[in-house]
């Protein structure tokens, strides 16, 4: 959000490149708002993923292909986005294993989640911000030596107008 200006109704994809092989997952603001779970262990069709595993140093895509793409709602504001990268799949929260269904997450199901932040916050990534090439911005998310394989959660917050 803060090198690239970004407008409402813009379509945009996330880029991940990692160094490590593990599993992304992906939780946003969905109808009114709502938190959904857009990438799980199972993708949605319209993602043109088949699963959620990343490979070490490669380019993962979410969503995949020239004709798959999200889009910012039409009104101007900050859309947040938390990612969660896991050396091994997730077994819980639930929704997370189920399929991606655009449908936003149920009071419970909210909960959980909300849950799961809270238990891996307490060992936060470093961010930094690269835009010393203003075509291709990115920001470098790093952990800690001592995670212990624990998941990674992180926010992007996309400010458009």
């Amino acid at each position: 959000a803060g090198s690239v200006a970004l407008k409402s109704g813009q379509a945009f994809k996330f880029h991940f490149a990692l160094a490590q092989d593990g599993y992304l997952y992906i939780v946003g603001p969905g109808q009114g708002s709502r938190p959904t779970a857009f990438l799980t262990a199972k993708p949605a069709t319209i993602s043109g993923l088949t699963d959620n595993r990343v490979a070490k140093n490669g380019d993962f895509s979410f969503p995949e292909g020239l004709e798959h793409w999200l889009e910012l709602d039409k009104k101007p504001g900050t859309e947040n986005y938390t990612i969660i990268f896991s050396q091994t799949p997730l077994a819980t929260p639930a929704f997370l294993t189920s399929e991606a269904t655009g449908e936003p997450l149920s009071d419970s199901e909210s909960a959980e989640f909300e849950q799961l932040v809270a238990q891996y916050a307490a060992s936060p990534a470093d961010t930094e911000l690269n835009d010393k090439d203003s075509s291709a911005p990115y920001v470098a998310i790093k952990v800690p030596a001592s995670n212990d394989n624990k998941p990674v959660i992180f926010n992007v917050r996309i400010k458009h107008q």
